[in-house]
């Protein structure tokens, strides 16, 4: 696992694809200010990746504000995508267990992200698609805040969908390519 080449993958995805194409407008700041925390996780157990995730939610919660959120990075596990829905249920128990349930929010990514009850070939789960599978850590007081400083965030799912269908398949299968084989 080459730590460097994921850590530059994953940036490049971020910069180019969720803030080239505005699918968070509340990305381009923390990334402009290097204030996203990336760390690669190593294939560890599913006990050892829950206690990463509670250190993780201590580090944002704790971390003098350094840090506005953070990306957990599984280059080596949960390749399917089923396998990852399960990792995702258990990881937001795990929330809910230490009570975090309204403090720490987690959202998904993965390189098969797909949206049930949606045509499997679509292009909508691109926005949700990433060069590896991964977990956003985000903390609620802080999109709570951003949500209030935005004109209207009911808007952003269907416009990131009515683009994702615009730019298509094609276009987005092999961006996807290029940020998982950037050398």
């Amino acid at each position: 696992m080459d730590e460097q080449l994921i850590l530059q993958q994953t940036q490049t995805w971020v910069s180019s694809f969720v803030i080239g194409h505005n699918l968070c407008p509340f990305a381009a700041k923390p990334f402009r200010e290097n204030r996203i925390r990336y760390r690669v996780m190593a294939n560890e157990t599913l006990e050892k990746h829950t206690e990463i995730l509670m250190q993780e939610g201590h580090f944002l919660f704790d971390g003098a504000k350094a840090w506005d959120t953070t990306l957990l990075i599984y280059p080596e596990q949960w390749i399917h995508f089923q396998d990852y829905l399960d990792f995702i249920v258990v990881m937001d128990d795990c929330i809910d267990k230490v009570g975090w349930r309204g403090d720490l929010q987690l959202a998904t990514f993965h390189p098969q992200y797909q949206f049930a009850g949606e045509d499997p070939h679509g292009p909508t789960h691109f926005t949700n698609r990433s060069p590896f599978p991964m977990l956003h850590l985000l903390l609620e007081d802080q999109v709570e805040t951003a949500i209030h400083t935005h004109p209207n965030t009911k808007l952003i799912p269907n416009r990131n969908k009515e683009q994702m269908e615009e730019l298509g398949v094609p276009y987005l299968s092999a961006q996807l390519m290029r940020w998982q084989n950037l050398s």
